[in-house]
This record gives C-alpha cells, structure tokens and sequence, in this order.
C-alpha cells in the first residue's frame, strides 16, 4: 500500500486523539485497589498451592486482593485460625494486596471456632465475612 502524505497526516491526527485518554488507562491498570469496585480473588480453586506463589500471581494479574478460606479444607483451618490468619494477611499486604473478606463455614454462633474466627479477622482487619 502506497502512503500519501495526506493520509499519513490523517492516521497521525487520528491517533493523537486517543493520547489523553491513555494516561487513565495505564493509571487505572496500575492501581487496582483505588478503583471503586475492587476486585478479589476467590482463593479455592488455589488452596492447593503456597500462600506466597498465590500472591505472586494474584498481584501480576492486576487483582487488588484475595478472598480467603477460613473454614475446614480452607486455606486456613478453623483450629488454626489465631496463628495462621494474621500471617497470611501480613504477607498478602507484602505482595500489596488486601484481605478484607473470607468465606467461612459458620452457619449459627453455636458452631466451633466461630467466636475465635471473627474475633481473630475483626483484629486482622477484615471487613467482611461470608457464611457457609
């Protein structure tokens, strides 16, 4: 294809329309958590692997943060909720990524652990919590 210099100014024009634009593309891009809806990962399909790999991959897919499993087979066991937790979430903020909710397998306050896991999340920071 042969190029003109008219249409070379065309094609030049037109793409300069697009330039301010960008900036809030890239802005938007590089900080996920100051948007308005937040995204979190759902972390069961990757309680199998290392916390760490998790937040690696979590924090290069743009994702601002991860929505643990505190619940039996979770991530985190319900007996170990006091010790595990808090460590968790201080390494997520490392990889720059929030923890502000779980998914937990709490159906009444009667259930075990219940008192230990809200209390140990309220501590931690997190928001909110989902029942089982």
């Amino acid at each position: 294809m042969k190029q003109n210099r008219r249409a070379f100014i065309s094609t030049l024009a037109a793409g300069s329309t697009v330039l301010p634009f960008l900036s809030d593309a890239v802005n938007l891009h590089n900080d996920p958590q100051e948007t308005n809806y937040p995204l979190r990962l759902f972390s069961k399909p990757l309680d199998g692997y290392d916390f760490d790999f998790m937040c690696e991959c979590t924090s290069a897919a743009g994702i601002g943060g991860i929505d643990l499993t505190v619940r039996l087979g979770g991530k985190v066991e319900p007996a170990e909720v006091e010790t595990i937790l808090p460590r968790l979430i201080n390494l997520a903020r490392s990889h720059n990524l929030v923890i502000d909710m779980i998914v937990t397998d709490i159906t009444g306050s009667a259930r075990p652990y219940t008192e230990n896991i809200l209390r140990t999340a309220s501590a931690s920071g997190v928001k909110f919590y989902r029942l089982g």
